[in-house]
Formats: structure tokens, C-alpha cells, sequence
């Protein structure tokens, strides 16, 4: 994110998986599995599936659940419920949906009990309410596991309530996903615009990859708008390096930007800075320990208008749970001298993401799982007074979804103008939108 993860990389490093037995494919997808790539494991479970004839049966979700069909084997039961579980961890509700409901259809739910909660996200995720809150409920009533899985199965009840009410009373906004070269195969968020032109971050493939990997892109009205890769003079040789999130000072000559690769079977995250100079941009500069944490991710920097202050999100330790905003006070050059967590009232045990901070009126936009809202991530604005923070305030559909909605940024040219990322229109993938505001403009 989703996320969102808030970010996914498609890679498919083995040999032709058609000519894998079952066993193989099998492994396959655990190996991907066990070392999160669910993109990946999804590939060789689907494989196992087909070999196994049980592909064609969910390839629709949300079937009639009269109509049922047992499956026969626990090696069918084993691969539908990784494959749902694949699907699901790399946010793709819609195939995810279909396999859950083949696991509880053949009677499974003994054997994969949280089947039936994992199959109710999905639900929520793809608008289907009532449904939703039906298997959540039947959950409930029969798991006798951990209590956080019932925590979050009354949580996702409360949102699907919540996104019924938000559904019937929508905000006066006109939300359009951008077209042209914005939103391209793969992952397309986080846009900034200075002046007339853009930057934003994309895992779209480049010069015929079938690589995924995020980088930064700017897109100059000169230039049509034709986005262009930005490059760093940097000697890091590391071969699958991504970057994204990028945010600038006043004056538009230091970016802070998040930067991440794989070391083994972990990934490294932290928040970088580079220098314009001659129209280049310099070498990338580890922000110090204030924000950079070693073992743990930071990433999403930004910085306010005054250059002053520097939010960011981490899971470093003396925060709530999950990753939370924090912000640092920045010396003249822009180095951050401390940091504190925002506090409880901004951040909840679930993730926080994406802060935007406005000088002007102080308010703080951002994203977040812990909090009221229609699922996913949601869009919530706070206003600091005095050093404290109001009470979150969702920002209501459709500036929400029932998927992941995050990078709230506003058009500086125009006041009833902004933008937000959102997976709302996509299986997997979370893609640049334009909102209108309506709820101004005189009639």
C-alpha cells in the first residue's frame, strides 16, 4: 500500500511455470508465499489450480451460495484458500472474493476458519454491504480463536454500515481518474504539483521490462506532459533500487523522497534527500537517525511551506502500532534536529499514511486503517491548535472508497481543485485521480 502498502513489485524470477508439475507450482507459491511476494505466489497457485481443474468455477465472484459445489480434496481446499490469501494481500478483492467462497462452499471453514472473515473484507472491499456484514457476522458467532480477528471483523461490520450511510449522502464532489499518460500498467500515485508541472510516482514498466519497479517521473507542461523518469547522479548500484513519494522545499531545489531495495529476504525503506544544482539532481543523502531508524521503514516525507517542519510516516519504536505520522523540526538546511509521534489522536494501532499539511489554515490530511471510515485506507483531515490536534474528520464518499484512498495534494490553481491515489478502479493497482469540489460553487 494498498500499500500501501502501499506498493507492490511484479517479478516472476523462476523458469516456465506450464511445465511444472503440480507438486512444483505448489512449491512454487509457497516459496513466493513465505517470502511475501503475493503477486508471485498468486502466478504459481493459479497454475496449481488449473492443473487441477478448479480454476473455471471462480473466475466470477460472489456466485449464488445455493448453487454449491464440494471440493473433494484437501489439496483443492489448500490451493483456493492460498490463492484467496495471495490475492487479498496484494489488495486484488475481486479474484480474492471467488476463491474464499470456494473454500466455504466445499465445507472448509473448519480447516481455514478465518476463511469466512477474509471472505467478508473482500466483500466490503467490492460494495457488497449486506453481504459483507452477513458473513462477518456468522464469523463471529462461530470463531473461537484469537479475539483481535473478531476485533476486526466488528470493525469491518462498522465500515460497511458506515459506507452504506456515506453512500446514501455523498459529498458534492466530481471524482474522475486522470487520463492520458498518467495512469499507465502498473502502480501510478502520489502526485505534487509545482507551478504547471507534476511529479508523482510509478511502477510502470519501462524501455519493454517486465520489471515493476517505482520511480519518480515528472511531467512539464513544455513538454506536453509526457512523463519522464527522474534520475539521480548516484553511484548505488543496487540493481532493483525504487523510489517514490517525493516533496519539496520552498524554492523547489532539495526533494525529500522515500527510497527502498531488497537485502535478502527483508526490505530496507528510508527518506533521502538530492540537491538541483545545473539542472541536476545530486547525489541522495540518507536523512540522519532522527528520522532514519535502522530495522525499521520510514518513508513518505513532507515538508511544510515555511521548510520548517518535516512530517513523515514510520514504525519506528514510541508510536501507537503500525506506521504512524511523526514530525521533525528542520535546522536551515533542512536536517531534521528531532522527532516526535503525533499522538494518539492522529494515529491508531492500524497504519497511517500519506500526511499532507497545509500552512495556511493547519490543517493535516492524510490516510488511515484505524479509524471510522468506508474500508481500506481512508481520507481524514485534522486542524492543529496550539499544538493539539481536533478529532480526525473523514472525508466522506466518493473522496472515499471501499478500497485504499491516500496522497490527498491540492491545486494550487484552483481552490476547488485536488488530487487523491486511489485502487478504486482497479484489481491490484492504485491509480492518480482528479476531484472537483461542487460544494462551493454558486448555482
Amino acid at each position: 500500500m494498498k500499500a500501501v502498502s502501499f506498493i507492490f513489485l511484479i517479478v516472476l524470477t523462476f523458469g516456465r511455470a506450464d511445465a511444472q508439475d503440480f507438486t512444483s507450482s505448489r512449491q512454487l507459491g509457497d516459496r513466493a508465499f513465505r517470502n511475501k511476494n503475493y503477486y508471485e505466489a498468486a502466478y504459481y497457485y493459479k497454475i496449481a489450480a488449473g492443473q487441477m481443474n478448479i480454476g473455471k468455477q471462480v473466475e466470477t465472484p460472489f456466485r449464488d451460495v445455493h448453487k454449491k459445489q464440494k471440493i473433494a480434496s484437501p489439496d483443492i481446499a489448500y490451493i483456493s484458500y492460498m490463492l484467496a490469501d495471495s490475492y487479498r494481500l496484494y489488495e486484488n478483492y475481486l479474484q480474492a472474493e471467488g476463491w474464499y467462497d470456494q473454500v466455504l462452499k466445499g465445507n472448509y471453514a473448519t480447516k481455514y476458519p478465518l476463511a469466512r472473515l477474509w471472505y467478508g473484507l473482500c466483500l466490503r472491499a467490492n460494495q457488497h454491504f449486506d453481504q459483507s456484514i452477513s458473513q462477518l457476522q456468522q464469523f463471529i458467532t462461530t470463531f473461537r480463536g484469537d479475539s483481535r480477528y473478531a476485533a476486526i471483523a466488528n470493525k469491518e461490520i462498522a465500515s460497511c454500515r458506515f459506507a452504506k450511510q456515506q453512500y446514501k449522502f455523498p459529498v458534492q464532489v466530481k471524482l474522475d481518474k486522470m487520463q492520458g499518460p498518467w495512469n499507465s500498467d502498473g502502480s501510478n500515485y502520489a502526485i505534487v504539483k509545482r507551478g504547471q508541472n507534476f511529479w508523482f510516482t510509478s511502477s510502470r514498466a519501462v524501455n519493454g521490462s517486465k520489471k515493476h519497479l517505482n520511480a519518480i517521473y515528472y511531467a512539464k507542461m513544455a513538454d506536453g506532459y509526457k512523463p519522464a523518469m527522474v534520475s539521480f547522479n548516484d553511484d548505488e548500484k543496487r540493481s532493483e533500487l525504487e523510489e517514490g513519494t517525493p516533496s519539496f522545499n520552498s524554492r523547489g531545489d532539495k526533494m525529500y523522497f522515500t527510497r527502498w531495495y531488497k537485502a535478502g529476504s527483508k526490505t530496507i525503506y528510508a527518506i533521502y534527500t538530492s540537491q538541483l544544482q545545473s539542472g541536476e539532481w545530486t547525489q541522495p543523502q540518507k536523512l540522519n537517525a532522527n528520522v532514519n531508524v535502522d530495522g525499521f521503514k520510514t518513508i513518505q516525507p513532507f515538508i511544510t511551506a515555511d521548510d520548517k517542519r518535516l512530517f513523515f510516516i514510520s514504525n519506528k519504536p514510541g508510536g501507537q502500532g503500525g506506521t504512524d505520522i511523526w514530525v521533525s523540526d528542520l535546522d536551515k538546511q533542512g536536517n531534521p534536529l528531532n522527532s516526535r509521534n503525533l499522538g494518539k489522536m492522529i494515529n491508531s494501532p492500524f497504519d497511517e499514511e500519506a500526511p499532507y499539511y497545509s500552512q495556511a489554515d493547519r490543517k493535516l490530511i492524510y490516510s488511515s486503517k484505524g479509524f471510522l471510515g468506508l474500508g481500506g485506507y481512508d481520507l481524514y483531515e485534522s486542524t492543529e491548535r496550539a499544538g493539539r490536534w481536533s478529532t480526525p474528520v473523514n472525508m466522506g464518499y466518493p473522496i472515499n472508497s471501499a478500497k485504499d484512498d491516500l496522497y490527498y495534494y491540492p491545486d494550487h490553481d484552483n481552490k476547488n481543485k485536488f488530487y487523491v491515489s486511489s485502487d478504486r478502479a482497479s484489481e491490484c493497482c492504485i491509480e492518480l485521480f482528479e476531484v472537483n469540489d461542487k460544494r462551493y460553487e454558486l448555482s
